[in-house]
């Protein structure tokens, strides 16, 4: 399991790509993944069961779109600290061939989407680290930092104060919270939506 850290950002996008290509950052690539939360739970019953519960129950439709489109079932193993933030996750996918089939599928076999997320990502590499910049939509700007080959031999508590140091060190504007739940604060903010009432 990798550690990683989310953290939201509060510059504009063209603010937060001229600070890191100022500061040697060199751009990799750019992709949007759209994600389609999946569970057996009804809308009723999510509102009612602990989040990390609704997670461990969960799967992703996932769709990333770059040069070609790719999609793919994702369930996530995660790793929670005490106070309910992942510190480390592994994944397990498979290839599929049609997004819209596969969530018809699951709708029609009583599975509910309880969360759709849609992000823009633009990748940068920066020292050792890539940096993700995610654009998601409703929600705003996070950066992703995922722990490299050299930090191997850390424990997690070092591995993510290196990370949240070294973010940091990036003078971005940027929240308190290293371990931002994108899924939870977009649900959080479905709750009185017509998105989420209709998959009652």
């Amino acid at each position: 399991m990798k550690t990683e850290i989310t953290v939201q950002l509060f510059d504009n996008l063209e603010t937060i790509v001229d600070r890191l290509s100022g500061q040697g950052g060199s751009f990799i690539e750019e992709y949007r993944i759209n994600d389609f939360y999946f569970s057996k739970f009804s809308f009723e019953e999510i509102k009612m069961i602990k989040y990390i519960q609704l997670m461990d129950k969960s799967f992703i439709l996932r769709e990333i779109i770059d040069d070609k489109t790719i999609a793919k079932i994702v369930y996530k193993n995660k790793k929670l600290d005490k106070n309910g933030n992942v510190i480390a996750e592994d994944k397990l996918n498979v290839n599929i061939d049609d997004v819209s089939k596969a969530n018809e599928i699951f709708l029609k076999s009583g599975l509910n989407c309880w969360c759709e997320l849609k992000n823009h990502s633009f990748v940068y590499k920066l020292g050792d680290f890539e940096l993700v910049i995610q654009v998601v939509k409703d929600l705003g700007i996070f950066l992703e930092c995922e722990e490299t080959e050299n930090m191997k031999d850390m424990n997690y508590n070092e591995k993510f104060e290196f990370l949240k140091n070294f973010v940091c060190s990036l003078n971005l504007k940027m929240g308190k919270d290293f371990s931002c739940k994108k899924v939870y604060m977009k649900y959080l903010n479905n709750l009185n939506t017509e998105y989420t009432t209709k998959n009652k």
